[in-house]
């Protein structure tokens, strides 16, 4: 009976998610292993476990393959870490699965993001590249969340996002001047302007690497 209330948990958290998904998007079409899970009406059909054991084998393919639709990775993800796993079981190895992958991930834009130069001897092009993977990394935690550790979301998240904006300000700066350098001004202008945004440019790239020296590891949690 115990044994029952746990294959029916597993089962409702996966299929929640799953209907979730559904709801949002033509999923089914997407991908062929949720086609038979839902009745003509599109709700859920009355046989979570079932669905759990035939759905399972589906999402080790879909996160192996690294090409996971953001809506159905958003139920992949909700479904492994709310449902409760025994150890073993073909949702405990998907949740294994799902852990490396957020491991690589988030590992691959961290090391990019550490190992580049450093951010006052960029031109403002390369800047703003590294600005954009200061927004992966940070989107990534974002959506590997509930398995982050707590000083990754307290700390680590919060530090990203300080960055992005500094390299933000300076990237707006870059473009205002562009702008300027079409307008039809006097050369005290142009001066002042090329001045303004250089300075700006300047300090954000301080304050970018400054903020960089002092961002912890991120860190994905393993359950026991």
């Amino acid at each position: 009976m115990q044994g029952d209330a746990h294959r029916d948990g597993i089962g409702g958290a996966l299929a929640d998610a799953l209907n979730r998904a559904e709801r949002i998007t033509a999923l089914s079409s997407r991908v062929p292993v949720t086609q038979h899970i839902f009745d003509r009406d599109g709700a859920l059909a009355a046989h979570g476990w079932r669905v759990t054991i035939e759905v399972v084998p589906g999402i080790r393919r879909i996160v192996a393959s690294r090409r996971t639709d953001h809506v159905l990775g958003v139920a992949i993800r909700d479904a492994v870490c709310n449902a409760p796993l025994a150890a073993g079981s073909e949702l405990a190895q998907c949740a294994a699965l799902l852990h490396d992958f957020a491991e690589t991930r988030v590992r691959k834009h961290f090391k990019r993001l550490i190992g580049a130069p450093a951010l006052t001897s960029l031109d403002a092009a390369a800047r703003h590249r590294q600005r954009i993977e200061v927004k992966r990394l940070r989107y990534a935690l974002e959506f590997f969340e509930p398995i982050t550790s707590e000083k990754t979301r307290r700390t680590v998240a919060k530090t990203l996002v300080r960055i992005q904006g500094a390299l933000g300000d300076g990237s707006d700066a870059a473009t205002a001047l562009r702008f300027f350098e079409r307008l039809d001004l006097t050369p005290y202008q142009q001066g002042f302007a090329r001045g303004w945004c250089e300075a700006v440019n300047r300090c954000t790239a301080q304050e970018g690497e400054r903020l960089l020296r002092t961002l912890g590891t991120p860190k994905i949690k393993r359950e026991a």
